[in-house]
């Protein structure tokens, strides 16, 4: 058994992350890493970020797979936009938008 003082002590905040839709102009050239964990469940999950300021800005894989389709099309993409419409795992939707230098 434990008290409530050492899981208290043993507590670390969940780590928060924002979205990369919640920036205005995103170069293709920033770094970027991916995140592993496992859930309340005992299972595995990831997700690619990118960190500017000390915030995590996550990367869903269906912006990669727009960006990869923007970039065969226009090979010299600098920047883009993320927009994000929607809520919840089902209901979110992206479109990636390509920027102008």
């Amino acid at each position: 058994m434990t008290t409530i003082l050492e899981e208290i002590n043993k507590y670390e905040e969940p780590i928060k992350t924002a979205n990369i839709s919640d920036l205005k102009r995103v170069s293709v050239n920033m770094k970027a890493e991916y995140f592993k964990n496992i859930n309340n469940k005992g299972e595995e999950y990831g997700y690619l970020f990118t960190e500017i300021e000390g915030i995590k800005y996550r990367i869903p894989s269906i912006v990669l797979g727009q960006l990869k389709k923007l970039i065969k099309n226009i090979p010299d993409l600098e920047f883009f936009y993320v927009d994000k419409t929607g809520e919840g795992k089902e209901g979110t939707k992206y479109l990636v938008i390509p920027l102008r230098g």
